[in-house]
């Protein structure tokens, strides 16, 4: 059964579950969990002919036009025209490239952001974004984006008050993305199962670059190793150690694109002690080896 999304309310969380399966704890439990991360946000302009090359990123991007237009491509999609005024929201983990058109080339204000609750789920999981953004959304959207941007560009003469308008602005965001997107199906099931397994994936987190203990992570769950295993596929739609890799990998690109670390350190931090399985295991994943992905997307600091 999928459910319409729903602008937030006052009404009792009692008649919210009677329509959407949440419980009542389920507010609390996701309002502790939830953690909002900015890695990168900028105005830019690229000029025609301009291409992103195919890629995979390990955040979520929303992108808005401000002038000129872009052609985004998706595995298995039709192709995308975003233009002026118009904005994109792309998960984080989808296979997408970015061209540019026309020859006036195209002005874009961009946010690489991740929202992550019960450690395991990503925002997304429970949320499925549109197509494109048009109109006032997608100008309210814009407005949200330079906000963030701004605030973390720099820091105000009091910390406290630097980190209390961030946390306004990205929950404003979060009001945002909640309400321009379509509730998935089934995430009421999702936040029970994350809840559940939250130890395990927990001590997953702690122990990432550490060999897989199956036997450990059903234990700190509570749960029998088959039916962990059972829980936690159908969680996160793969198998412990494919999840693990998957963590790993994604840490190592959050690295090359964000410190100057050499490719043999990024793969030793995350748990890869052979540099060359290390890139191996990268370019099977991304599809780039990871000195390409890092000429691509690194960030001058």
């Amino acid at each position: 059964m999928k459910h319409r999304p729903q602008n937030m309310s006052d009404r009792p969380v009692k008649v919210e579950t009677k329509v959407t399966g949440f419980e009542p704890d389920d507010c609390e439990i996701l309002g502790q969990s939830l953690e909002f991360s900015f890695f990168q946000g900028r105005r830019t302009y690229y000029p025609y002919p301009h291409t992103t090359g195919w890629r995979v990123l390990p955040f979520s991007m929303f992108v808005c036009i401000l002038s000129g237009r872009v052609v985004f491509r998706r595995d298995g999609q039709p192709d995308l025209v975003v233009r002026r005024g118009e904005a994109l929201l792309l998960p984080a983990g989808v296979r997408h490239k970015a061209d540019v058109p026309g020859r006036a080339g195209v002005r874009s204000i961009w946010l690489h952001f991740n929202y992550r609750l019960l450690t395991a789920l990503d925002l997304f999981a429970l949320l499925e974004p549109p197509l494109r953004i048009v109109g006032k959304a997608a100008t309210e959207g814009r407005d949200i984006c330079r906000q963030i941007i701004d605030l973390h560009g720099h820091t105000v003469d009091e910390p406290l008050r630097t980190v209390a308008r961030r946390r306004e602005a990205t929950s404003r965001f979060l009001a945002y993305l909640v309400r321009i997107c379509r509730s998935r199906s089934g995430h009421p099931e999702l936040i029970r199962i994350s809840q559940r397994l939250k130890p395990a994936l927990a001590y997953l987190e702690e122990h990432q670059t550490e060999p897989l203990r199956r036997d450990e992570l059903a234990r700190r769950a509570g749960l029998s190793r088959t039916r962990f295993h059972e829980l936690f596929r159908r969680l996160t739609g793969m198998t412990p150690i494919d999840y693990l890799k998957h963590r790993r990998l994604r840490a190592a690109q959050v690295l090359l694109i964000s410190t100057d670390r050499s490719v043999a350190d990024v793969g030793n931090a995350v748990g890869y002690r052979d540099p060359f399985h290390f890139s191996r295991q990268f370019k099977a994943a991304f599809g780039v080896s990871p000195r390409a992905f890092r000429r691509q997307h690194h960030v001058s600091r």
